[in-house]
């Protein structure tokens, strides 16, 4: 399967919507399009993680790497919204006490915005 990703750059702080699988084939996909947003002067993302079903290591470093991104510019990045399966990949890895992961996307963004 591959991944999808749809950029919502219209709000504050802007959503990327991820669905599909999230692997070493496709976590390039996802950096290189919030890395993309970043450099544009979008620092704060909110990753929408409703229709992820699948997430490996390669995922995980994703993640951090944006999030050190985002940091790097100024900027934060939080979770939204993650599948069971991901969330228990999220907390075994303890990812969660790393990046922020909020259940809606409005809540994730509410807290970027302050």
């Amino acid at each position: 399967m591959s991944l999808a990703i749809a950029v919502n750059d219209e709000g504050t702080p802007a959503v990327i919507a991820v669905g599909g699988e999230l692997d070493m084939n496709t976590s390039g996909e996802l950096f290189d399009a919030a890395a993309a947003l970043i450099d544009a002067g979008r620092r704060r993302l909110v990753l929408d993680l409703d229709q992820l079903t699948f997430c490996d290591s390669a995922g995980i470093t994703a993640f951090v790497r944006l999030t050190k991104r985002a940091g790097e510019a100024g900027g934060a990045l939080a979770l939204a919204r993650p599948v069971q399966i991901v969330e228990s990949v999220l907390k075994l890895t303890g990812l969660v006490e790393v990046i922020p992961v909020f259940p809606t996307v409005e809540q994730a963004r509410a807290a970027l915005a302050t």
